[in-house]
């Protein structure tokens, strides 16, 4: 007779999931999640990237992905072959998919939808974004330079009708902060919903050897999504104070929207913007900063929030959605209020004048990183959630 338990232990989920975009799957911000995950979990990965990959290792899951295109058409002809067709050409006569896991509930989402019918499995919904306070496809959220073309009304429309199909398709939705948690369950009653962050590589950025740098630095794009223009005004009412601070932007930007930023330093050399790069780029950036400044208007659970913590840097930001619910305001960080240029000023010149507190507070980040936010940790909540949803 078959040992029930033994087979307990050997039992390992068969997931697929579904992203958007990965250019660098190597790279140890994507594929240790599935490395980790491997241990529990076996399965396919279906995405674009900068180059076609077949049957990618990546601890126990295979990647195969399309390659991005120039336009709207060719990148959705591209996704539907690679996270439709292709799966299903391979999974179609193998071992049951016990769920269909997508990043997002737009262009994963349809895809999930389908293949949740098609292989009569379970879907999960990962909403990583403020989706209930932004338009679906807005990049810049509100930038009043920006026109709303009629091609982008429908599609903002399609994109809506999507939204709405993947989230009553789906089995269960992952959130990654509070507030979007209270909008699904008043949308959603009843749907089951599971809330924490997204995986960072938290065991990098920790390994990495920390120092109190003389930069704020700032990481992330769109720019306008993430307050850059707020955050330089605000360090430039305080740099004649502070001279020997200085202000570091990484992020991408086109040319001339990051002209216009660079007019808005008003010729402050000690403004400096740094080209985008990978995790390695970031964590050289992050390790050697004084604090994270992160002004943005609208960010659900930004990682580099984690990172920075995970660096041993104390974080000023905004009451964005996860800000309010990651950092904890005069511990591990300080918060403002969104826009607010004076407040945000008031916030970065308090820690540059109080280099010991940005130093404890630095250390209480990284703390409640080590504590709370683990990338174990991140596994196990992945794993709970699998349990009640896969049954």
């Amino acid at each position: 007779m078959e040992d029930k338990t033994s087979r307990a232990e050997d039992f390992r989920y068969n997931l697929v999931f579904l992203f958007p975009e990965v250019l660098r799957p190597l790279k140890a911000n994507f594929c240790r999640e599935f490395e980790h995950l491997s241990k529990t979990c076996t399965g396919h990965i279906f995405t674009l990237s900068s180059e076609r990959h077949a049957n990618l290792k990546i601890g126990d899951f295979r990647l195969y992905s399309g390659q991005v295109q120039s336009s709207f058409i060719r990148t959705l002809i591209e996704r539907l072959w690679i996270q439709v067709f292709v799966p299903l050409r391979l999974l179609w006569s193998g071992p049951r998919v016990d769920a269909v896991i997508t990043w997002d509930p737009y262009a994963s989402g349809i895809a999930g939808v389908i293949l949740k019918l098609l292989l009569r499995t379970r879907l999960i919904v990962h909403a990583v974004g403020d989706y209930h306070q932004m338009d679906p496809t807005d990049d810049i959220v509100g930038d009043p330079h920006v026109q709303i073309t009629l091609l982008k009304s429908l599609k903002k429309h399609m994109m809506r009708c999507v939204f709405q199909l993947a989230i009553w398709r789906a089995d269960a939705v992952k959130v990654v902060n509070s507030d979007l948690e209270q909008f699904f369950k008043r949308r959603w009653p009843g749907k089951p919903l599971h809330r924490f962050p997204c995986f960072v590589a938290v065991d990098y950025f920790q390994s990495l050897e920390h120092r109190q740098g003389d930069y704020l630095l700032a990481i992330g794009h769109p720019f306008y999504r993430k307050g850059v223009d707020v955050a330089i005004r605000a360090f430039a009412s305080l740099s004649k104070k502070h001279d020997n601070a200085k202000f570091r932007i990484m992020g991408y930007a086109p040319e001339e929207e990051l002209k216009k930023y660079t007019r808005m330093g008003n010729g402050n050399r000690r403004i400096e913007f740094v080209k985008p790069g990978w995790i390695e780029e970031a964590g050289e950036q992050l390790r050697g900063c004084y604090a994270l400044v992160h002004a943005a208007r609208s960010d659900a659970a930004p990682r580099v929030l984690f990172e920075a913590m995970a660096c041993k840097k104390p974080v000023v930001s905004t009451r964005t959605n996860g800000a309010i619910d990651y950092i904890e305001d005069g511990r591990t960080g300080l918060l403002s209020e969104i826009d607010d240029v004076e407040e945000l000023a008031k916030n970065m010149d308090y820690l540059l004048t109080n280099p010991k507190v940005a130093d404890e507070m630095g250390i209480a980040g990284f703390e409640k990183v080590r504590r709370e936010f683990s990338e174990a940790s991140y596994i196990n909540s992945v794993v709970s959630m699998l349990g009640a949803v896969v049954k």
